[in-house]
């Protein structure tokens, strides 16, 4: 007998056999992906594995498990007619294939035509195939070994469309786009022909955040051995889940269909756990590594949609929300987001002569000693003063600069203009510092410590007076080039504090090894300051920074209770509306009295 034990989980079979080429991982996505119900049995009969198309045929909940159970008292159950001689008795010892017309009873008193094919496998397993009598391609050639397939029919045979139909990406050989695109068809004649109405379907575009960037500084090869690994661990996942459908769709973009999903929030569930599970940290040559982040956008299938492109199309606005918010997370299509991204297409347009036009403008806004009771620096922000729209805060045309390639002249700006402050507050006699945050495409696509010294020698300015803020993101994007690019603009004599502290990854491994100067403290931390544990999370922060001899800023102070609470606690700089909002550099000089 092939295997000892019939409750391993599917997983755990699929992994193991394709190791012994029992099953490739070509059969494995042709098992998955078949319209033909697949129920693969041990040489007693008893089912190893199913896909979901034998559930659809067979009308099963597709939460029950069948796997364990004898194949014939399951589709006993499920009301199939099929002739006393198919005994399960001489199993072992049959070769070749046989094949079946059975009949399936339905609710209205009549019966469904199913073809059922039994093929004996050379390991001793067994497949069956069930399949409706009805105009769907039949797809066994691509799960039998070439041995079998010779036996089945002629595998030239099989028409340009089915071949089409079954292709796969060349790189990471799981599903292609056309592949994602006639499954989503398939789903959208479900709904047209009153199936699964009762449950719902999601349509998931998910890619690997700065994957561009790893592909620059670790080159092709090793951007391609990143998606192949990241397509193994979707194939393991589609392998334990029959609702999980997995493609590849172009560069870093993979394209997932989820079924049989009750609520929004069972996707929610779902999805936080997946993501979770495919995040990872490839090492490279040299103790070099890079952890990878994911971003992913949904579209629930319904009946609003009549072409597969306008529900992938929303997907992708979704995605590109999250894209916008810097990714690392996921979003879930509405309707208002179409309404924005026709907007965003104008804005890139206007953006393109912002600059030239002299619309770009810094704002600064204040971080505040509780100690010394003064101002001691300012944050750099972006504004656009858009002559339709007025002041537009960056959230608004931050990612549109980063897709359409603008982003380096916003930064060269933005560092040029932060420094030139600098030597303003020199003239004035305004001893403050200022710090400037750096998008992670700048980071890695610009040198920028000799941007930053030209600035500096340009306006004289000393560079213990310029911070530099990435977020926690930003290093692992590509530790070791990080790592040397801090230390440059460490040595050069500029601090590095590390933004929206708390809200990413492996932070406290950044602290050690990145020479950071300061911490800010994310906001979404004093927003939930009524939770006693975030009280303690906020302890913990101060007490890391003072042991570490680091500088720690609290953003997000909007109520006087909050900075009394921070204040007690041990913090000192504070950041926020309660301070002052956002100003242009004229009005810094009207706040002298809280400098000095």
């Amino acid at each position: 007998m092939l295997f000892s034990n019939t409750n391993d989980t599917i997983a755990e079979f699929l992994l193991e056999n394709s190791k012994k080429n029992i099953f490739s991982s070509e059969q494995i996505h042709a098992f998955y992906i078949s319209y033909n119900g697949l129920c693969l049995l041990d040489s007693y009969g008893i089912i190893i594995n199913v896909n979901r198309s034998f559930y659809d045929i067979m009308q099963i909940n597709i939460h029950e498990s069948i796997v364990g159970k004898s194949w014939s008292a399951v589709l006993t159950q499920c009301g199939l007619e099929f002739p006393s001689s198919m005994e399960t008795s001489g199993f072992d010892k049959m070769q070749g294939f046989k094949t079946h017309l059975i009949h399936k009873k339905k609710s209205n008193s009549g019966t469904q035509p199913i073809l059922l094919s039994i093929y004996f496998r050379q390991d001793g397993s067994i497949l069956l195939v069930l399949n409706e009598i009805s105009d769907r391609n039949f797809e066994v050639e691509n799960f039998l070994e070439p041995a079998e397939l010779s036996r089945s029919r002629d595998y030239q045979s099989i028409s340009e469309k089915e071949r089409g139909y079954l292709s796969q990406d060349i790189l990471t050989k799981i599903p292609n786009r056309h592949q994602f695109y006639s499954f989503i068809k398939e789903e959208l004649n479900r709904f047209s022909h009153g199936r699964d109405i009762n449950s719902e379907i999601a349509v998931i575009l998910i890619d690997i955040d700065r994957f561009s960037l790893i592909n620059e500084l670790k080159g092709i090869e090793e951007g391609n051995r990143i998606l192949i690994e990241f397509a193994d661990k979707l194939l393991s996942e589609m392998a334990i889940d029959p609702n999980l459908f997995c493609s590849r769709l172009e560069g870093d973009e993979f394209g997932l269909v989820i079924r049989g999903l009750l609520t929004e929030k069972s996707l929610n569930d779902r999805l936080e756990n997946l993501i979770d599970k495919l995040r990872f940290t490839l090492e490279f040559s040299g103790s070099s590594s890079v952890y990878l982040t994911l971003s992913a956008g949904v579209s629930f299938l319904n009946r609003k949609y009549t072409i597969v492109e306008e529900v992938v199309r929303d997907a992708e606005i979704a995605l590109m929300e999250v894209r916008k918010r810097g990714g690392n997370g996921y979003n879930i299509f509405r309707n208002e987001m179409y309404k924005r991204k026709l907007n965003n297409h104008s804005l890139e347009n206007d953006l393109h002569f912002a600059l030239k036009n002299q619309e770009l403008e810094l704002h600064f806004q204040p971080i505040y000693s509780a100690q010394q009771k003064k101002i001691i620096s300012f944050e750099s922000l972006i504004r656009w003063n858009h002559p339709r729209l007025g002041y537009l805060p960056p959230l608004e045309f931050i990612y549109i600069a980063e897709s359409s390639g603008q982003i380096l002249k916003l930064g060269e700006f933005v560092i040029d203009r932060a420094v030139q402050v600098l030597h303003n507050f020199n003239k004035n006699s305004i001893d403050c510092e200022v710090s400037v945050n750096i998008s992670p495409i700048q980071f890695y696509n610009q040198d920028i410590r000799d941007l930053i010294q030209v600035a500096l020698t340009k306006y004289s300015v000393s560079p213990s007076k310029l911070h530099i803020e990435i977020t926690e993101s930003t290093p692992f994007t590509d530790i070791t080039s990080s790592l040397n690019k801090i230390h440059e603009l460490s040595q050069l004599g500029i601090k590095i504090f590390l933004d929206d502290f708390g809200t990413g990854y492996s932070s406290l491994s950044l602290l050690n090894r990145f020479p950071i100067h300061a911490l800010k403290v994310d906001r979404s931390f004093i927003v939930g300051m009524k939770e006693k544990k975030v009280i303690e999370i906020l302890k913990i922060i101060q007490l890391l920074g003072s042991r570490m001899n680091f500088k720690v800023v609290v953003e997000g102070i909007e109520i006087q209770q909050n900075f009394k609470i921070l204040k007690d606690i041990g913090f000192d700089l504070m950041q926020g509306f309660l301070i002052s909002r956002p100003m242009p550099e004229k009005n810094i000089y009207k706040l002298k009295r809280m400098i000095k």
